[in-house]
């Protein structure tokens, strides 16, 4: 599973969630994505699960014909460290989306 942290995730919970998942990037690792219809562009042709507080993605995911899946964190952000424990107790939950072809978004709470 190859997760895509849009710019507003802190960069830092890189490492330990690469424990966790096959591949774990952040959107500012990426210059040439600035705008939101970027990162989308860039996760569906890369074949990226997006990951995001933004519901506009969320969104997006449930209107548009194609795209990335998209993980919605619905909860407010958390502390680097919180966010990973969460995503990490989610990797069942969250591997079995990232095969199931007919999921586009899956909602954390």
């Amino acid at each position: 599973m190859k997760l895509l942290f849009d710019e507003n995730i802190s960069y830092r919970i890189l490492p330990p969630l690469s424990n966790y998942f096959m591949y774990v990037a952040s959107a500012s690792s990426f210059p040439a994505i600035r705008t939101d219809e970027q990162l989308w562009a860039f996760a569906k042709e890369k074949q990226f699960t997006l990951v995001t507080h933004d519901q506009e993605f969320e969104t997006w995911a449930q209107t548009r014909k194609e795209g990335p899946k998209v993980v919605f964190l619905a909860f407010h952000p958390l502390a680097p460290d919180a966010l990973v424990e969460k995503l990490a107790a989610a990797q069942a939950q969250l591997q079995a989306f990232a095969v199931d072809s007919e999921a586009k978004v899956i909602t954390l709470s």
